[in-house]
């Protein structure tokens, strides 16, 4: 009767040494580790690009607003303290679901396309504050992260 061993049934040579378990172990609760603390930042990271996406495009749509009141000739101003239009039927663009304004300066958009610049300050859904400021005459919009 024949007994093969282990490293012959596989055909292994005898001086060829597989992985441990204990090494196995180790490469794993290393690798589990780094995931465990890269996780949360990465997290982090994907939220704020996405909040900052959101305010990029809510400066997107009161470009937008400024232009179409440009074409039709009507002027605009935004309270400071709130957020309301004033001598327009246009409206001022709505926030993204969950965000907040916290303030906001007096804003004047005339109708030759010149605005006084302002500021507006939001709070996103997870609690961090964003400045949209905008550009006193071109109205060009500044987007940061307070």
């Amino acid at each position: 009767m024949r007994i093969r061993t282990l490293a012959r049934s596989r055909k292994m040579a005898a001086g060829q040494p597989g992985f441990t378990l204990i090494e196995l172990l180790v490469v794993l609760s290393i690798a589990a580790t780094v995931g465990a603390l890269v996780g949360p930042n990465l997290w982090q990271s994907y939220q704020r690009a996405n909040e900052r996406l959101s305010v990029i495009n809510y400066a997107q749509d009161v470009t937008t607003m400024r232009r179409g009141l440009m074409q039709s000739k009507r002027s605009v101003f935004v309270r400071e303290g709130e957020l309301t239009m004033v001598d327009s039927s246009t409206g001022f663009p709505g926030m993204p679901s969950g965000w907040t304004v916290v303030e906001n300066t007096e804003i004047y958009f005339l109708p030759t396309g010149v605005t006084t610049g302002g500021q507006i300050a939001f709070e996103s859904p997870t609690g961090r504050g964003w400045n949209l400021r905008l550009g006193v005459l071109d109205g060009k919009a500044d987007i940061d992260l307070q």
